[in-house]
């Protein structure tokens, strides 16, 4: 075994693969990517905890919002009504109905 294999082999080891994190450790990486401006990498994790738990109504929100900012409408108004459907009694529903009411005539245009 080279040092370089070595080297790799201790940081596979210290590198937890995106199978061993939570839904809520996936969405906080999104949450971070997405203050940052890296929204390909926000809606990657926000994916990937709705994978893990597909009940996960706060992803299915941050994903919409993340969505909604690259001007991907239909993907956003799909994760806002998932959010919806999930959680039907949400502090922020009217919020939510009037930014798919938004989403909605901006296809109009």
């Amino acid at each position: 075994m080279t040092l370089s294999n070595i080297r790799q082999s201790s940081i596979n080891a210290y590198t937890p693969s995106p199978s061993t994190l939570s839904a809520s450790e996936h969405k906080a990486l999104g949450i971070e990517y997405a203050k940052q401006g890296k929204l390909d990498e926000a809606i990657a994790e926000f994916k990937e905890a709705t994978r893990v738990n597909p009940d996960y109504a706060d992803a299915h929100y941050n994903l919409g919002v993340a969505y909604a900012k690259q001007d991907r409408v239909d993907e956003a108004i799909a994760e806002f009504e998932t959010y919806l459907r999930l959680w039907p009694d949400a502090p922020d529903r009217v919020e939510v109905e009037q930014e798919i009411t938004k989403l909605k005539s901006r296809k109009v245009c």
